[in-house]
């Protein structure tokens, strides 16, 4: 399953992370010997570096990228400011 993860600045860190993790360890799990895990994850967004709530920089593809994913997953943004 092609898996598109979409980030934008200010994405909420542990949602973000728990996407990812999830996805790692269920491939890691599901295919030892890593040969065609389940999910092919791939974190797109509208620029290529963001940066999450807590200041993380994160490398991403392209939105075009997601052109042929089978979802597209937002994780939330951080939390609001009052």
């Amino acid at each position: 399953m092609q898996i598109a993860v979409l980030a934008f600045d200010g994405v909420f860190d542990t949602g973000l992370s728990s996407l990812l993790d999830t996805f790692a360890i269920t491939n890691l799990l599901a295919s030892p010997d890593g040969e065609s895990p389940p999910f092919a994850v791939r974190r797109i967004g509208p620029r290529q570096r963001i940066r999450t709530g807590q200041g993380l920089r994160l490398d991403l593809e392209p939105l075009a990228a997601a052109e042929d994913a089978d979802v597209v997953i937002l994780p939330g943004l951080g939390p609001a400011t009052v």
